[in-house]
C-alpha cells in the first residue's frame, strides 16, 4: 500500500494476517520500521504478533483500543469462530479486491511498542499491559488493552517524542527484552 490499491485496486489486509502467521512479518502501509519492530517481538516470543493503530484511550478505564483494518493473524483470535471476512471498511474505492479479517484478539499479558526512527538514529518505544475482553467492536481487527502505566503519561510521551501511530503488539511482557535489545543496539529508549 498505496500502489496496491492506487494501481491494481486490491486490499491486501487478510493476506498480510496469513503472512504474518507464517512467520513473515508483513507491516501495512510500507511501514518498514513497523515490520522491523514485529520481527524483533516475534523473535522474542515466537508468537505472531499484531500491528495496530492506537485509535482511542480511556484514562478512566487506562485502556486504549488498538485497531487496524482487518490484518491480524488468525493465530490471535479470541474466538475464531466469530471471525469474518469482508470488504474494507475505509477504503472507499468502489469494488477493491482482497478481504479484511474483523476479530478481536485473545486476552492476554501484551508488550505494545515500536521503532522509531529519528535524525540522530533510532528510539525504542515499548508499554506492558494486558490485553481484556471486548464485548463490542468496530470492524477490522480490535484489541483493548490495559495499560500498567497511566496511559495519559503515555500519551503525552507518544506526542512529545513523535512516536508514529502504528505499533506492534506482541503477547508477553518482553520489555526487558527490548531495553536490552535497545541497550545492545545503542539505541535511545522508553520502556514504560
Amino acid at each position: 500500500m498505496p500502489e496496491l490499491l492506487d494501481d491494481l485496486k486490491i486490499v491486501p489486509c487478510a493476506a498480510l494476517g496469513n503472512l504474518t502467521d507464517d512467520g513473515i512479518m508483513a507491516a501495512c502501509e510500507g511501514d518498514v520500521a513497523g515490520a522491523l519492530t514485529m520481527l524483533i517481538e516475534y523473535y522474542l516470543t515466537n508468537v505472531p504478533p499484531f500491528f495496530a493503530d492506537l485509535i482511542s484511550v480511556d484514562e478512566k478505564s487506562n485502556t486504549g483500543v488498538g485497531w487496524h483494518c482487518g490484518n491480524g493473524p488468525a493465530s490471535i483470535a479470541d474466538d475464531l469462530s466469530k471471525m469474518t471476512y469482508g470488504q474494507h471498511s475505509v477504503v472507499l474505492q468502489e469494488s477493491p479486491v482482497g478481504l479484511t479479517r474483523d476479530f478481536v484478539c485473545k486476552p492476554g499479558e501484551v508488550t505494545f511498542a515500536r521503532i522509531s526512527e529519528r535524525e540522530t538514529g533510532y528510539i525504542m518505544f515499548a508499554a506492558g499491559g494486558e490485553a481484556v475482553k471486548m464485548d463490542v467492536s468496530p470492524r477490522g481487527t480490535n484489541m483493548k488493552i490495559k495499560f500498567h502505566e497511566p496511559v495519559g503519561k503515555m500519551n503525552e510521551i507518544l506526542f512529545e517524542q513523535g512516536i508514529e501511530n502504528h505499533f506492534s503488539v506482541a503477547y508477553g511482557d518482553i520489555r526487558q527484552d527490548l531495553w536490552d535489545f535497545s541497550k545492545w543496539m545503542n539505541m535511545e529508549s522508553i520502556i514504560l
